[in-house]
């Protein structure tokens, strides 16, 4: 349990800062789908490789179950199209986990958690 944090912070011109805020919220509309639903970023890095590339490398952009789909925006975003149910998005996690493996002998993590389903 974290009681207190400190923060050590540069002064700066506004014009500044707002411009850099700017160019940040940019790049992540640029990098990230924000026109659709979805819960973020799925799966941990592996020993400091995002896991997108590895996704990305199995060719599994586009990969739909139900309208849960990876993103073609960012790989390590899973989408709803309209209604995906949450089985669908689990269904896809778990396929994503086993392509990953069985193409790159990769094991991928998940940084979400998935509650109400049997482990």
């Amino acid at each position: 349990c974290i009681t207190e944090v400190k923060f050590c912070l540069e002064r700066g011109e506004k014009e500044s800062i707002m411009a850099e805020i700017e160019r940040i919220a940019l790049e992540r509309k640029r990098r990230h789908p924000s026109d659709m639903p979805s819960s973020g970023s799925i799966f941990k890095a592996v020993n400091g490789v995002p896991a997108w590339r590895f996704i990305e490398k199995a060719g599994l952009k586009g990969l739909r179950i139900g309208d849960a789909c990876v993103s073609e925006k960012h790989a390590n975003f899973i989408v709803n199209l309209g209604k995906a149910r949450a089985q669908d998005i689990k269904d896809l996690i778990d396929r994503i986990k086993k392509e990953v493996f069985e193409k790159e002998g990769v094991v991928l993590e998940e940084e979400v958690e998935l509650w109400g389903f049997d482990a």
